[in-house]
């Protein structure tokens, strides 16, 4: 669509080819990659779910 803008293009694109690779649901896909972009890793969530799929994408549990 032609009146669609993204503030971060490379993340929503990066983000779309791991909801695919990754099964991540688009949320997630575009927290983690938005995280990636701006240096903010690991990324911690209580989404065990998430935390299994994005393993190789830096997504731990955090201690606590």
């Amino acid at each position: 669509m032609s009146n669609i803008f993204f503030e971060d293009t490379l993340s929503i694109i990066t983000a779309l080819q791991w909801v695919k690779e990754y099964n991540l649901d688009i949320a997630d896909a575009i927290h983690l990659a938005t995280a990636q972009t701006v240096g903010a890793q690991p990324f911690y969530s209580f989404d065990r779910l998430l935390i299994t799929r994005a393993k190789n994408l830096a997504a731990e549990e955090p201690e606590i």
